[in-house]
């Protein structure tokens, strides 16, 4: 016979499984299609989801909502980032383009466009468009898994702020995001906000997918380091 807590505890995650859901569609968006399925995606978040039930405290005046938001998007994060899906073949020339691409931007003080990459190595332009998207999707999902601890880290009693202090919170991210370039801001707004997927960012901004995902790298870097420089640690 189910116990109380075990009764409980099923329909606690029956209940959350849509945020589930909905946490993993935003991070499949950014990820290489090969990477993961989007069933294992939400497999790693259910565990986190599991683990969020089986710890929560109540007293600490936190919404299990917001709790369980922490949990699921770090497993998620976590299981992504520990596995090595890229050939060493393929890694070998993810390193000659990225090494390219930016020595032309040292010279052209200015991001250098495919096809000039493509002419420095001697590859075709497809081929330089795709390791670039897998370059800078595997940067994201380290940046993104960082930016996230960094996030919790730096505030240790998150869980336990009262509603003054995730206000501070919440304005202190507003003004990180505040000082990143315009661009950087619009690709993170319809990633994250509009949930659009890389080509059709790249559709509405006139850009290859290629050069979004390196945008959204960008804007994720400069993230943490305002972070960083609001709270007076640069």
């Amino acid at each position: 016979m189910m116990g109380k807590a075990e009764t409980v505890s099923r329909e606690k995650i029956l209940e959350y499984l849509p945020l589930v859901k909905k946490v993993a569609s935003r991070i499949f968006l950014t990820i290489p299609k090969q990477l993961m399925d989007f069933e294992d995606l939400v497999g790693y978040g259910i565990m986190g989801l599991i683990e969020a039930v089986n710890t929560f405290d109540s007293e600490k005046g936190v919404k299990f909502s917001t709790y369980a938001f922490y949990r699921i998007r770090g497993a998620m994060l976590d299981a992504l980032r520990e596995m090595d899906w890229m050939p060493r073949t393929l890694r070998a020339k993810i390193h000659k383009v990225d090494g390219a691409a930016q020595e032309l931007e040292g010279k052209l003080g200015r991001p250098a466009r495919e096809d000039e990459i493509a002419e420095e190595v001697r590859m075709p332009v497809e081929e330089v468009s795709t390791l670039l998207l897998h370059s800078s999707q595997s940067e994201v999902i380290s940046l993104e898994n960082n930016l996230h601890n960094y996030l919790v880290r730096k505030t240790e009693n998150f869980l336990s702020m009262n509603e003054n202090e995730l206000n501070d919170m919440k304005e202190l991210l507003a003004g990180a995001i505040e000082k990143l370039g315009e661009k950087e801001r619009l690709v993170l707004t319809l990633c994250y906000y509009e949930e659009l997927n890389l080509k059709e960012i790249g559709s509405v901004l006139e850009l290859s997918e290629s050069r979004v995902c390196q945008i959204l790298k960008s804007a994720v870097t400069h993230l943490k380091g305002n972070l960083n420089f609001l709270n007076g640690e640069i």
